[in-house]
């Protein structure tokens, strides 16, 4: 757990009312379960500022390709049914917005759309072609039929699909906004 904040006084004493709350719940309340938690025999039980969870916090830092910030460590401890399957719809699309919470001025965002091609009886089509027109930006799809394009600026884009047997597709598409489709059927 960690935190950043513009003055470093200021991540200290986020941490230090964070640790206090963390410290009076040895399990999380109950309140806070969601789905399957609420089935679970056991309590979830959360460990606070222990050494031992993690010997070496910078190594955390380094991976991350940043500076030293103050954490506290922390570990939680749920039941995990390992039979249980739960299939989901693969995310494709991802925003991640960087920017100062005082600030007026707009962070840097960066997006990550994808989609699937299909051919016309509806098996995801291996080695397809997908384009950004504008940026002139080319990847294949997968053995799954999915692309992905990341870091990409927001705003309107010509999205180009050439199937194997070299039959093309377009269509105009609003990067990022919700509910966008990026899927082509040939």
């Amino acid at each position: 757990v960690t935190a950043w904040a513009t003055e470093p006084d200021d991540e200290y004493h986020l941490l230090w009312r964070t640790l206090g709350v963390l410290l009076r719940n040895a399990s999380l309340p109950e309140e806070f379960y969601t789905g399957q938690m609420h089935d679970q025999e056991r309590k979830v039980m959360m460990e606070v500022a222990q050494t031992e969870i993690l010997e070496n916090p910078s190594e955390i830092w380094s991976a991350l390709n940043n500076e030293f910030r103050p954490s506290v460590s922390l570990r939680v401890t749920l039941e995990l049914d390992w039979a249980l399957i739960e299939e989901q719809p693969l995310v494709l699309t991802k925003r991640v917005v960087f920017g100062d919470m005082e600030s007026i001025l707009p962070g840097e965002e960066i997006l990550q759309i994808g989609g699937t091609v299909y051919d016309h009886a509806g098996d995801p089509q291996d080695g397809a072609r997908v384009r950004v027109v504008e940026r002139d930006q080319t990847v294949l799809t997968d053995s799954q039929g999915h692309f992905t394009f990341s870091n990409i600026p927001p705003g309107s884009y010509t999205l180009e699909a050439t199937a194997p047997d070299g039959a093309t597709r377009r269509r105009k598409v609003d990067w990022g906004e919700k509910g966008q489709e990026y899927d082509f059927t040939f």
